[in-house]
């Protein structure tokens, strides 16, 4: 053999080596750039899975604080209006009171009887609607009921006739004092 064989011969199996350590090595990049690719892949899933978890809580929490809110202004919306209709189912059952007074006060003969029994009625229908808005398990919603029939009753029962305005008075504080603590109780909702 000759050198010029033998050489070729090396040239040809260091083009082979060469090869073949291409093809190696090319194959070990894929490798490694496929493991990156699975890794990448892997982590951005974790991170998509984490954002989901986060959007979740953040509207749950925001669901939450959202109804929490609407039954917070129901609620105070409602002890409003409660409050309202409290003032002026009073102030009605306190001027029906009174037309009847002044209507009882004139001389039998001038009476106007449907007069009279319009504003009876008047005064019984509010006097039935402050017993319906009160609360029957609270002492001075008790006593406010108390008072309002004996303001009512001063009309005609003898013994309190001449208390009226006193009776009228005690009912005025005590409703001030209901009406003033459901407003405390409505503004500490907002």
């Amino acid at each position: 053999m000759t050198i010029t064989l033998l050489i070729s011969i090396a040239s040809a199996i260091a083009a082979l080596l060469a090869v073949g350590a291409s093809m190696y090595s090319a194959r070990n990049t894929k490798e490694i750039a496929t493991e990156q690719v699975k890794a990448s892949f892997k982590l951005m899933s974790e991170q998509i899975q984490a954002q989901k978890e986060l959007a979740i809580a953040q509207i749950s929490a925001s669901k939450e604080l959202s109804r929490e809110e609407i039954t917070f202004q129901v609620l105070s919306k409602n002890r409003q209006e409660w409050i309202n209709d409290l003032r002026n189912t009073i102030s009605h059952f306190i001027s029906s009171t009174h037309k009847c007074r002044n209507n009882l006060a004139i001389p039998p003969e001038q009476r106007d009887l449907l007069k009279i029994n319009n504003d009876v009625d008047s005064a019984w229908f509010h006097l039935s609607r402050l017993r319906l808005l009160v609360n029957p398990k609270e002492d001075d919603h008790k006593e406010l009921v108390i008072t309002a029939n004996a303001f009512l009753d001063s009309i005609f029962v003898k013994e309190l006739q001449g208390k009226e305005k006193d009776i009228e008075v005690s009912l005025i504080k005590q409703a001030q004092t209901i009406l003033k603590r459901e407003w405390e109780r409505v503004k500490s909702l907002a």
